[in-house]
This record gives C-alpha cells, structure tokens and sequence, in this order.
C-alpha cells in the first residue's frame, strides 16, 4: 500500500491531505520522486477554456509555473455551473461510493473520444437542503456508503442560530444600569448635586432583588459603590443612602460581600453619630424603604422609621442582622470590625446609650423607645460577637471592662424604672438581652467572671431580681429572666470562690424582709416544683385517663386499681385511647381541648426549668459543704433533697437528649444532693 492512502479522510469520505495547493509542489529528493509513482491515479479536473491542458500529476519544471487559480479545488468545482472535462489517465476511475451509471445520469455525462462532457445542473438550495436532512436521517448518517446509496451528496445543514441565556440578558441589563450610574459617580469633575441624583438613582435600583443580587455575585462592583462612598463621606445624603442600601442587602439571606474594605465603611458609619441629615433627604431615603417593603412578600417589619432614621441608627441595624447572620462562624465580619476599630467605639456607645437612659428615666416613652431600640440592637451585636473567643477576650479588655461597669448601671436603672407601667415591657425585653450578652461573656472566661463578680452591687441586684422584683410583675418573659439570672450566679459562682463566698454570706430584701441568699434560693425552688408537679397531675388526668381497652370485639373490664401505674403503654393501645376519648367530640371543643393542653404543658416545662437551675446553683453553693447543705436541707418543703434530685435527673436526661449547653456538671451535683441526702 502507498503511502498516500494511510491518510485519514474526514466526515465526507475526502483525504484531508487534499489540500488546494497539492500540486503545487514538487518532489525536492529522489526519495519523493519514487513515492509519485505508487501515488492512485485520479481524475484530474481542469477548465474546459485552458489551452495547455497540464496532467495534476505531472511534477516537472513547467508544473510550478501553472497558477493557482488554474488548478480548481474541490469547492470551486461544486460552485463551476459551466461544462468541464473530465479526462482519463491510464486506466479508468471510479468514485467509491459508487456507481457510475447514476452519477452520468445525474450529471448528464455526454461520452466523446477525448473525454466526458459533464453539464452540472444546479439544483435549489431548498432541495439540496431537504436531500441532505433526508439523508442524515437515513440509518447510515452523513458520509454513508451503504448499499442502497446510489451516489453520494455533500449534506448541507440548515443555520444554527445560537441567543444567549435568559439569565445572561439579564444581568447584561443589570451590568448596564450599574455602568450607567457609576459613570456619573466616578467621574471627578461632577458637581455634587449630579452625584448625589445618580447615587439615588442607584441606591432604588437595589429595590430589585436581581439588582442587589448583581451586587452581591460581582464583589468588584460592590466595592466601586463603597469606594464612591469613601470618597464622597462628606455628603449628608451619599451617606444616608449609602447605610439604606447596606440595611436592604443585610436583609437578604445571603447579605453583601463582607471584606475588611466594606467593614471599614460600615464602622464609619457608625462612628458619625447623629449628623443633620435635612428634612428632604430623609423623604428621598424613607421612599426607597417603602418601595422595597412593598416588593417582599413575607411580612416584615422596619427597625426605625422616618423620623428616627439617621445613618449611624441605619448602621447599627445593619450591623445586628449581620452579627445575628454570621455570629461566630465568619472571621470576615470580625476581622473587618477589628480593623475598623468597631468594638472600643461599640462599647463606648454602650455606656453612653445607658448614661443618656439614666438622665432621662422620668422622660416621655417615645424618647425612651428610641434609646431601648438602639440599646437592643447593641447588646444583640454583644451576644453574638462574644460566641467568639478572640472578640469576648478583646472587648472584656477594653478600658479595664468598662462594658461590665455599663452592665451593672443598667441593672440598676432596671430595678427603679421597672414599676413603671407605660414602658415596663420594653424595659424587660432590653434588659433579657443585656444579660443573655452578659452570659455569653462569662461562659469560660475566668478575667470577666472575676472582674463582673468584683463590681458595685451586680450579684446582689441580681438575686434581687431573681427572688423578688420580678415575681411582682405578670411578664411573659418572667419564667426566661429567672432561668437567665439563675445560670449567669452559677457561671459566677462555680469557678470562683470568691464569687461563691460573697453569695453565700449575702442576705437580700426580699417580699419585705431580710433573708438570707440560699433561703431566698430555696424558696424560689419550692415555689416552681410545687407549680410543676400541680400541671404535671393535671396533665396526667387529661392524658392517663383510664378507657377499657378492646380487643376482637371481646369486652374487657378492667378496673383501674388492677392497672399497674408503672406499666408503659403499647402505642396501639395509646392510639385506641386517644381515638376513643376524641370519639363523638366536636372539633371546636377538641381544638380548645388540644390549647388547653399544650398552654398546660408549655407552664410544666418552664416551671421545671426555673427548678432545676436554682437547684443546681444551690448545689453549686452547697459543694460538699455539710453545714450549709444541712441548713438549706431544711427550707425544703419535704426536708429532705429527694425531690431535688428526682428534678435533676429528670432534667439531665433532658438535657442530653435536647443536646443543650451545660453551664455546669449536672452529674455532680446530684451526687452532691444524693450524699446529703443518705442520712434521711
């Protein structure tokens, strides 16, 4: 075989070495010459107008002189509409595909001696196209050379017309509009007028979610927005739109790039403080709010209005979703933060929120709900930022605590302003989320536990609290204050004696006398075990009411002395009494029924709740000291520990099941109990 026929051929069955401009050159060694000689012999095609009619395969000297326009391809053969000649060399020629005497008839080949005339009928592009989609849908495909194909024809396929995504005009429209803006904001020699329409006009744009989404995937860009932001810190109104569009994003689940750069601008903003913004750049602002409120579906609430809204109350929103979204899981928004100098300033504004609180506690309530809000959203950024370790260490330092010295003040601002009725719930609501910051501070940190226990009248204002202030008010937040206040004196308690021996030498007004701590403890003890076994009896005779079971029809008396109490209950025969006891039953009274229940339930488990943490603080101020364990063994109302330790193994298996936080070693103490418990 030759070596000219181990070339590869493509799709149409054509040598892809058949190039053009072949023939255009000649062998350059003897090597060369011999491989012409095994070369096929083909048909060679030239114009019928040539005078000097040269063979393709002729590789003398005067072959290079022929031009290449005189050689014709493959491709201008098909677009030739003239005759050509075909000529012979040596022997015949035959296409493999097939058979000659269709293609002649195809062609309408006119035999003569010096060769063939060939006339190529052109055909409609119309009918080509429908022959070619024929036969790509024949079962051999293109480039078929089965039996029943009598000639061969080069497929043309219709035009494949290719539009981009939906979602890719999409954002190509919304890559527009923020080109469109950001050409005005960053152009330099822009009076600031213009600037501040194109960056309205851009800040209502972020009412689209496609919009902020555009944002939110193209960091880039967002940062082209902070960095006009930056440069413009100067403008009242680029400012406040500027914090509307952070609070807009924030909102979103997924909220905006938080890189030190865009941190750093957030922590300006909140670091103006209260500057004029003028009565019309407040409508402008409070305009887009409405029209973005108005786009979400689900309800949702705003956390200021018109006339409280200022860039460092929109800042510090912003600020609490995202520390509320991030927590202690993203190092970005800490590290941004820490950069920006935020937790001295965050603080600093702490205090000075509490003093202004304190100067005006007899002042109106709308002023005063100005201050809780903003007091909330602080302390909410506290609770949070202290679930990371490097944050509770870095702020518990700052100006020797002077966080836990604003802590102390507001408890004591609590204890006064409580017995106004007008804000008294608002006041409670701030005050549940100062001591749930205070808590996470706490939590293994030795330096704040030391130092929080060392100030003013703190623990003994909470004991207060715990055993006497808050029984007098009908709160639905009471049974969450006293369970908070149990387990912040236990963090205090456990690991400082200090800590331990104040509480336990400490005697407190409580219901108008003077006691002592742990009767004080004990009797809040009591007054919750008694609460939750009375809802526990009540629920037993709403659920464990005896129904005789049947079983194929076969009545069965049963009486309920026979039953053994302790027997569990199989969950078919559970099914049958509960079926049973709903039988026949209105379903207006049965959805009363089921309220009545789940309110008398929900009252057990807050009840138990509040048992068990002052049992385990008062094991905690016990620890394995007989003689207080003794006196406290005493304010029981059974004398003994016995219900004690029932509550806290109850309450341990809770707690692993449920998988919640242990503030301190359930374990131990109940052996604490059970060894004071063996001389009964």
């Amino acid at each position: 075989m030759s070596v000219f026929s181990q070339n590869k051929e493509d799709n149409f069955g054509f040598d892809q070495s058949d190039e053009e401009d072949e023939c255009e050159q000649e062998p350059t060694s003897s090597k060369d010459k011999s491989m012409q000689v095994s070369r096929p012999k083909r048909a060679s095609i030239e114009l019928e107008t040539s005078i000097n009619k040269v063979d393709e395969y002729d590789f003398s000297s005067h072959a290079k002189k022929v031009k290449k326009e005189e050689v014709p391809s493959l491709r201008s053969f098909k677009r030739n509409q003239s005759q050509v000649i075909i000529t012979k060399s040596g022997s015949s020629y035959s296409h493999k595909w097939g058979d000659r005497g269709v293609a002649d008839q195809e062609y309408g080949v006119q035999k003569s001696e010096t060769g063939s005339n060939i006339s190529y009928k052109s055909r409609p592009r119309t009918d080509r196209t429908q022959e070619a989609v024929g036969r790509l849908s024949g079962p051999l495909g293109v480039g078929s050379s089965g039996a029943g194909d009598g000639e061969f024809k080069v497929p043309t396929l219709p035009a494949r017309i290719r539009t981009g995504s939906t979602s890719a005009s999409l954002d190509q429209q919304e890559q527009d509009d923020f080109n469109y803006f950001m050409e005005t904001l960053e152009r330099r020699k822009v009076e600031l007028r213009l600037k501040e329409l194109s960056f309205n006009g851009l800040v209502t744009r972020c009412v689209s979610y496609r919009f902020r989404n555009y944002l939110r995937t193209h960091v880039l860009a967002f940062d082209r927005i902070v960095a006009v932001m930056k440069d413009n810190k100067d403008s009242p109104e680029i400012v406040l739109l500027g914090a509307v569009m952070f609070y807009i994003m924030s909102r979103d689940r997924n909220d905006f790039p938080k890189n030190k750069f865009v941190m750093s601008i957030l922590v300006d903003l909140i670091k103006r403080g209260n500057i004029n913004e003028n009565d019309e750049c407040k409508k402008r602002a409070w305009a887009i709010i409405e029209s973005w409120r108005s786009k979400i579906k689900r309800k949702s609430t705003c956390d200021f209005e018109e006339s409280t809204m200022n860039s460092e109350n929109v800042a510090i929103v912003t600020l609490d979703y995202l520390a509320c979204r991030n927590g202690a899981r993203n190092n970005q928004v800490h590290d941004g933060l820490r950069a920006g100098g935020a937790f001295p300033f965050l603080v600093e504004k702490v205090h000075s929120v509490i003093n202004t609180l304190i100067s005006m506690k007899d002042g109106p309530a709308n002023e005063l709900f100005y201050h809780f809000s903003q007091l909330e959203h602080l302390f909410r950024i506290h609770e949070l930022l202290f679930m990371n370790r490097e944050v509770q260490t870095t702020i518990t330092g700052i100006k020797n605590g002077q966080f836990f010295y604003a802590i102390e003040r507001f408890v004591d601002f609590f204890v006064i302003v409580i017995d106004r009725d007008d804000i008294r719930e608002r006041v409670i609501q701030t005050f549940l989320l100062a001591m749930r910051s205070t808590l996470n501070a706490c939590i293994k940190n030795a330096i704040c536990i030391e130092r929080l226990g060392g100030i003013g009248l703190f623990m003994q204002n909470t004991v207060i609290i715990l055993c006497d202030v808050i029984s007098k008010f009908d709160s639905e937040k009471f049974h969450d204050i006293r369970t908070l206040l149990a387990c912040i004196l236990i963090v205090l308690a456990e690991p400082s004696s200090r800590n331990k021996k104040k509480l336990m030498n400490m005697r407190v007004k409580v219901y108008e006398k003077q006691i002592s701590v742990m009767k004080a403890l004990a009797e809040v003890y009591n007054e919750h075990e008694a609460k939750a076994s009375e809802y526990d009896e009540k629920l037993n005779e709403k659920f464990m009411e005896e129904i005789p079971f049947e079983n194929s029809g076969e009545e069965e008396d049963v009486e309920v002395e026979e039953r053994d109490e302790e027997e569990d209950l199989s969950p078919e025969e559970i099914l049958h009494r509960i079926n049973r006891a709903t039988k026949g039953v209105d379903k207006e009274e049965m959805a009363n029924a089921y309220a009545t229940v789940m309110e008398m339930a929900e009252c057990h488990m807050n009840d138990s709740f509040v048992a068990s943490y002052v049992a385990l603080l008062l094991g905690v101020l016990i620890n394995n000291n007989r003689e207080i364990g003794e006196q406290v063994k005493q304010f029981m109302t059974s004398k003994n520990f016995a219900s004690i330790i029932d509550q806290l193994r109850r309450f341990n298996d809770f707690s692993k099941l449920s998988k919640i936080y242990e503030i301190t070693n359930i374990e131990n103490v109940i052996k604490t109990y059970e060894a004071f418990n063996e001389d009964d």
